[in-house]
């Protein structure tokens, strides 16, 4: 007994007093600097999004939230933002970080809907919700000399006791989120590409690829592959090895410098900005101990000259040194210390089995094998996307397999292209003739997963439009779906053009997959108070659900 009780107190302090409780100047930065970083990216794609292309991902689509119109969303970003200000100064500070975190994990949901995986929202989102868990009553806070000016002016406060939140335990809980974010990335090279990931080849087909040859190390990666082998070994060590840093605060260290120095080269690469992730890493430091330890250095070298030099460190009357039975046996850190467990392996399973669910879904982070000199992309050679027997089986896999990718899916389903055709007339393709996003969306959004339940379905090597099955899922969902599309074709194109159709590229041609009509489906007669025939003006149109659509397929 004595030992269980010995084992259980060890493991209450692993989660209380491994990091110190979050101190005033560290939460003002780091609330602060996220939120001029971050810029709500994704509100944009949003409103080109039209509401029956919304699909709901994870949570969210369980619970059944529908399409919010953009002013609302925007409404709810300038309060998260508002709540954000106060949370970083420390007004109505425990509020504030709790709203900051609901409204912004939100907003993240609902943009997922029209954007996919947005990388750079998950660690922001992860560490504004372990913050809530964090302490409010520091000098460093408005609440705190509000609460003096209260007490001055005869109010009664009661006085706190020791609570989880004065504890490290909001900072462990980050800690533990983000090595299971790391920790996924690394676990899906592994396996979706295997081994072979390291070689380098991935990241120098990106490179060669990336539109920002401007960025200084991007031709170094380009034209050394030896470099790029030395970088993806490296990936692979830190993202693998950052749960090391769970029980190490020297490999902690080590570990967050090595994702520190990642980012900024990702950065100087490809020209993709993670520094929010950069500032969330901030709170997985010790800063009181690393003072310490330069104050030690500094100290062994003044000792030659009989001089002794003290740095500032803020007071951590709270950092449990020793055991405080009242708060170990408390019902609130039991509760705490049960359900971060219970996350921990939450994470774990979400990186093993490669779950996309919102909002804890696996990050890939190019996790596909690609390569220009093998002539492979996204694991498959590129020549199987252009016969459609293979394509086929490809889009089996991902349907099959749990270990597919959203690279993979995108690099063979971002071929597809919807165009307008007419007789005698020059086909129109959407989103390249008329630079329309809708139509980008339209095919990222629904398209892609319905492509690929429609390639799995059709006898093998045959993904042509077949007039006398119009039960396959690509001519029904294009059959249901053309008349979101006629809202946005101007009136004089539809005029010109009879047809939407959906369109595969082969080798040296391309194949009709599905076709819809383009002419208006009323008439004068059943609507006689509509002066002139637009779709907008109509009434309520009735679409096939998004919930009809293979689950497996929107999450491929």
């Amino acid at each position: 007994m004595k030992k269980f009780s010995y084992l259980s107190n060890s493991y209450i302090n692993w989660w209380l007093n491994d990091l110190p409780p979050l101190h005033g100047v560290l939460r003002f930065i780091v609330y602060g600097v996220l939120l001029y970083l971050h810029p709500f990216y994704g509100l944009s794609r949003y409103v080109a999004t039209d509401p029956e292309l919304f699909v709901p991902y994870g949570l969210l689509h369980v619970l059944h939230i529908p399409y919010i119109s953009p002013e609302y969303i925007n409404i709810l970003v300038k309060i998260t933002q508002v709540a954000w200000l106060f949370a970083a100064i420390g007004l109505a500070t425990r509020f504030s970080m709790i709203f900051t975190a609901l409204g912004f994990a939100f907003v993240h949901g609902m943009f997922m809907g029209s954007n996919t995986l947005n990388h750079g929202w998950y660690l922001p989102m992860y560490a504004l919700i372990a913050l809530c868990f964090a302490r409010t009553n520091d000098c460093w806070s408005l609440d705190y000399y509000l609460s003096k000016l209260w007490r001055k002016k005869g109010r009664v406060i009661p006085e706190r006791n020791v609570t989880l939140a004065d504890t490290g335990f909001a900072r462990k809980l980050f800690l533990i989120i983000t090595a299971g974010f790391y920790f996924a990335s690394g676990a899906a090279k592994l396996l979706t590409s295997g081994s072979a990931w390291h070689d380098g080849h991935t990241l120098q087909y990106f490179s060669q690829i990336k539109l920002a040859k401007e960025m200084p190390l991007t031709p170094f990666l380009a034209d050394n592959l030896w470099l790029c082998d030395i970088s993806s070994s490296a990936t692979l060590i830190l993202e693998l090895g950052v749960i090391t840093a769970l029980f190490s605060s020297k490999a902690r260290h080590i570990i967050i410098l090595g994702l520190v120095l990642m980012h900024l080269g990702i950065y100087y690469t490809f020209k993709i900005p993670y520094f929010t992730n950069v500032v969330c890493l901030a709170l997985l430091i010790n800063w009181g101990g690393i003072v310490k330890t330069i104050e030690a250095l500094i100290n062994r070298f003044l000792k030659m000259f009989k001089l002794k030099l003290t740095l500032p460190r803020y007071q951590q009357s709270t950092y449990l040194k020793k055991p405080i039975d009242r708060l170990y046996q408390s019902a609130n850190t039991l509760l705490g210390v049960v359900g971060g467990t219970i996350l921990m392996f939450l994470m774990l399973t979400v990186a093993i089995w490669q779950i996309v669910w919102w909002p804890f879904t696996n990050v890939y982070m190019f996790s596909t094998y690609f390569s220009l000199p093998l002539d492979i992309r996204a694991n498959y050679p590129r020549v199987d996307y252009y016969k459609p027997a293979t394509a086929q089986n490809i889009a089996k896999e991902l349907l099959d397999s749990n270990s597919h990718t959203r690279e993979t899916a995108e690099y063979f389903f971002n071929r597809i292209a919807l165009r307008l055709t007419g007789e005698n007339k020059k086909p129109m393709y959407l989103y390249n003739d008329l630079g329309v996003y809708n139509w980008k969306q339209y095919v990222l959004t629904l398209v892609r997963p319905v492509l690929i339940e429609d390639f799995a379905t059709k006898p093998l090597g045959h993904i042509e439009f077949d007039p006398a099955h119009p039960e396959y899922p690509a001519q029904k969902f294009l059959s249901d779906y053309v008349s979101v599309l006629k809202k946005y074709i101007p009136e004089e194109i539809k005029q010109k053009y009879q047809y939407v159709e959906l369109v595969y590229p082969l080798m040296d041609s391309s194949v009709q997959v599905s076709e819809a009509e383009t002419a208006l489906q009323y008439t004068q007669l059943e609507y006689p108070n509509i002066q002139k025939l637009e779709l907008v003006n109509l009434p309520e149109l009735k679409f096939i659900p998004i919930a009809s659509v293979s689950i497996k397929a929107i999450n491929p």
